[in-house]
């Protein structure tokens, strides 16, 4: 321990309370003399007596050790939300900034997202105001999802999930926000629903056999290009987005009563391909929505 540190900080924390070296030392029960000598860092106070002063001073013991105090310049952004999980009770917390959480005497990491796949990837629907979520996950006491939150740029909502429940629930739609997907053996994943409020889902891996095999379920017809269904599957909306896609001419733009012509010839609801096409990127539009382009 370096005592001058210790010393120069314990000085700081004590004027900032307003407190006297003798209120201090009434409170440890020491004499003003010991509380000098620490403050200008001729010793160290007893290790017994550091949580005490820890307490008093409200500040944690490792920067109390330490001799100095860390200033997080994060601040309140949502941006720097960070999520924690405890192994040992399951217990959830989260927070902005740079505080130091512990839970069942152990300092508590924050997990760290990385893009959501396979089962973690969830299936989103519109349902009026509100997203119906369903994701395909085992669900067991042993490896189940754990939480979902919903982070938009001034709150964020979470929701617990537990073993052997369905894996799905509801939440308010909200454009420009992410959701964290916590998993008892995966850690979290992440989410990113963009300005439409439409989740931006990386490219999921789709092997030719399962190609084929969408195709030959949801397509009636190759040309003319016709769909017997669509659907809201990761895989199955990539691969059915990716061939009417290639109906399209690179470098055409398209007045929208021309592209809904189109579409309307490979699905009756041609609203719903071009909403698809241009919230998945394969097509650009202008601010108006009159004229769209193949991305």
């Amino acid at each position: 321990m370096d005592a001058e540190k210790i010393g120069a900080l314990l000085h700081t924390l004590r004027t900032g309370a307003g407190y006297t070296q003798r209120q201090v030392a009434q409170a440890l029960c020491v004499t003003e003399q010991a509380v000098s000598k620490w403050e200008r860092g001729k010793g160290c106070p007893d290790l017994s007596l550091l949580p005490a002063l820890a307490d008093l001073y409200a500040v944690d013991l490792r920067a109390l050790l330490a001799g100095q105090l860390k200033v997080s310049s994060q601040g309140g952004n949502m941006r720097n939300l960070k999520i924690y999980f405890c192994p040992q009770c399951g217990n959830l917390a989260a927070q902005l900034g740079g505080a130091q959480l512990t839970c069942c005497g152990r300092p508590l990491a924050a997990l760290q997202p990385r893009p959501a796949a396979d089962g973690h990837l969830p299936t989103i629907t519109a349902v009026e105001d509100e997203w119906y979520l369903e994701f395909d996950h085992p669900m067991t006491k042993q490896h189940h999802l754990t939480f979902v939150a919903q982070v938009g740029l001034d709150h964020y909502r979470l929701t617990r999930l537990y073993p052997e429940q369905q894996p799905a629930l509801r939440l308010p739609k909200l454009a420009r926000c992410t959701l964290l997907i916590g998993c008892s053996e995966g850690g979290l994943y992440k989410v990113v629903l963009n300005a439409a409020g439409v989740p931006q889902l990386p490219p999921v891996t789709v092997t030719e056999a399962e190609r084929a095999a969408i195709c030959r379920a949801l397509i009636e017809s190759e040309s003319p290009l016709r769909l017997r269904s669509y659907s809201y599957k990761a895989k199955k909306r990539q691969v059915l987005l990716d061939r009417i896609a290639a109906e399209l001419q690179p470098e055409y733009h398209y007045p929208e009563p021309e592209l809904n012509a189109i579409l309307k010839q490979i699905w009756p609801d041609a609203a719903l391909l071009r909403r698809e096409l241009v919230d998945f990127g394969y097509l650009h539009r202008t601010p108006d929505c009159k004229t769209y382009w193949k991305a």
